[in-house]
C-alpha cells in the first residue's frame, strides 16, 4: 500500500482511507479498465462478428496497457456464481461483452436467449492472464491472439449449443 500511496503522490493514511486493502485497489483499478471497455462496446457502431472483432480488439490494447494489474485478481468462486452474486467486476465485465456477443451469437444463428452461457464461455477464453502467457510465451502479436481466439470462441459457441 505504501508504494500505492506514493505512486499516487498521497499519503498511505489517505490511501486506507479509501482502500483497506491491496485487492480493494485491484478492484477499483480493474473496474476502471472494464469501464473504459464499457464504453467502448456500447458507443461502437457496428454489429455480429465485426462489432465483436472490434471490442476484443479493445480489450486486447487495454491488456497490453494495464495487463500485469488486471491478472492479480483471483476468486474461488466460479463466474456464474459471481455473476449471480452480483460481483462488481463481473457484472461490469458482462455489460461490457453483453452486446458485442449478443450480436456474435445472433449472426451465428445460435439461441440469444443462453447468452450467460456465452458470456461464462467468453469469460474463460479471454482470460487475462492466459492472453498474457500468449502474447509472452507463445509470442503471438495482438492480431494473431484475436484471430486464434476469436476461432477457438466461436467453435466453443458452437460446441456448446449443440451439446
Amino acid at each position: 500500500m505504501q508504494a500505492i500511496a506514493t505512486r499516487a503522490e498521497i499519503g498511505p493514511a489517505t490511501a486506507y482511507r479509501y482502500y483497506s486493502t491491496i485487492e480493494d485497489v485491484l478492484a477499483a483499478y480493474s473496474l476502471g479498465v472494464v469501464g473504459e471497455l464499457i464504453e467502448y462496446s456500447e458507443e461502437c457502431a457496428l454489429k455480429g462478428r465485426s462489432l465483436f472483432e472490434a471490442v476484443l480488439g479493445k480489450w486486447l490494447e487495454l491488456l497490453e496497457e494495464h495487463g500485469a494489474a488486471l491478472t492479480q485478481l483471483r476468486s474461488r468462486r466460479g463466474y456464474l456464481e459471481r455473476l449471480h452474486a452480483g460481483a462488481d467486476t463481473i457484472v461490469a465485465t458482462e455489460r461490457a461483452w453483453r452486446r458485442p456477443v449478443s450480436s456474435l451469437l445472433d449472426e451465428l444463428g445460435l439461441p440469444t436467449d443462453q447468452l450467460e452461457y456465452a458470456l461464462f464461455l467468453s469469460n474463460i477464453i479471454f482470460d487475462p492472464r492466459e492472453i498474457g502467457d500468449l502474447r509472452k510465451e507463445a509470442k503471438l502479436s495482438q492480431s494473431e491472439i484475436a484471430a486464434r481466439l476469436t476461432a477457438s470462441y466461436i467453435g466453443a459457441l458452437r460446441g456448446w449449443f449443440q451439446g
